[in-house]
């Protein structure tokens, strides 16, 4: 019996092993596709946010710029 265990226990070993790593890449995919689905909501969001924001028109740049040597 204990020759027995000694060769089944590296597959079993191996089988939970493939079964924890599917297990994985299904919660591992649910979660980038909700990652996808929450980018693209705040993205629509933001989109349409810019698009009926008024902006004011650019005003000329008054200052001045100091240019230097390095």
């Amino acid at each position: 019996m204990k020759s027995f265990l000694e060769r089944f226990m590296p597959f079993l070993v191996i089988g939970v092993a493939i079964v924890v790593g599917i297990i994985g890449i299904f919660l591992l995919s649910y979660v980038i596709i909700w990652g996808a689905v929450i980018a693209g909501v705040l993205y629509l969001i933001t989109w349409i946010s810019n698009k009926f924001k008024k902006t004011p028109q650019a005003a000329e740049h008054k200052g001045r710029t100091i240019d230097h040597e390095k």
